[in-house]
């Protein structure tokens, strides 16, 4: 689903309910935060949240299982939440240009091991 450059400010709480939702490309929107019904959605692959206002992630995001490409590059997001480290099939996570103090030790730890593993970390 590509939603790119349509000043979005929210996604709606249905978004879960796309139980076979594999790609969701919200780029270049508004949005400052996403619904907890993201969690949800077992078979997303491709999730881009970059240039939009994202201040945080819902905790839930860790059970994403199947994301292999995360794009949050471009936001305002102060901390990643930990259960994000329970995703390990990346292939590329692009977390740059937000405002990040310094990581907690897990997320750090994590984002090495993603690293080591051959996953683009930018």
């Amino acid at each position: 689903m590509y939603l790119r450059d349509n000043h979005l400010k929210t996604l709606p709480l249905s978004i879960g309910e796309l139980k076979t939702l594999r790609d969701l490309d919200v780029f270049n929107n508004q949005i400052d935060s996403l619904p907890e019904s993201i969690g949800t959605l077992s078979t997303l692959r491709e999730l881009s949240l970059n240039n939009n206002q994202l201040v945080s992630l819902p905790e839930n995001i860790g059970n994403l299982q199947a994301l292999r490409l995360l794009r949050l590059d471009n936001n305002q997001l102060t901390a990643l939440p930990d259960s994000i480290t329970n995703l390990n099939n990346f292939q590329r996570l692009n977390i740059g240009k937000n405002k990040f103090g310094l990581l907690s030790p897990n997320i750090e730890k994590w984002i090495n091991r993603l690293k080591s593993c051959g996953c683009e970390v930018r």
